[in-house]
């Protein structure tokens, strides 16, 4: 009798084709968007969602309004730092707040 493979389970498969693909580290960039309302509490999840990362260190996100988006422009400094410390995601250096439908902010 020859030799048999142990089957590969469903991460093991998963894991070598995101490397294959070198999309590992663009995955580990969103990690922390799973964990938007852990991180910045319930209150700013209401009315902000993270949107995209840009130029690899700039986190976008969508807020209810432009009067949310100059308060949260005030906070970011602590955003970042509650983002550093639940160690999830890309290491953000800035946060970019736009504005949008409040449609849009549904489901997240």
């Amino acid at each position: 009798m020859g030799y048999q493979r142990k089957p590969k389970t469903a991460s093991e498969i998963l894991s070598a084709t995101l490397g294959a693909y070198h999309l590992k580290d663009k995955l580990s960039e969103y990690e922390a968007f799973p964990h938007w309302r852990e991180i910045v509490g319930d209150a700013i999840a209401e009315v902000a969602k993270p949107e995209k990362i840009i130029r690899g260190k700039v986190l976008v996100v969508r807020v209810l309004d432009a009067a949310w988006a100059q308060e949260l422009s005030m906070k970011k400094v602590e955003i970042i730092d509650r983002m550093y410390r639940s160690n999830r995601g890309a290491m953000i250096e800035d946060i970019q707040f736009v504005t949008g439908n409040p449609r849009s902010m549904k489901n997240s």
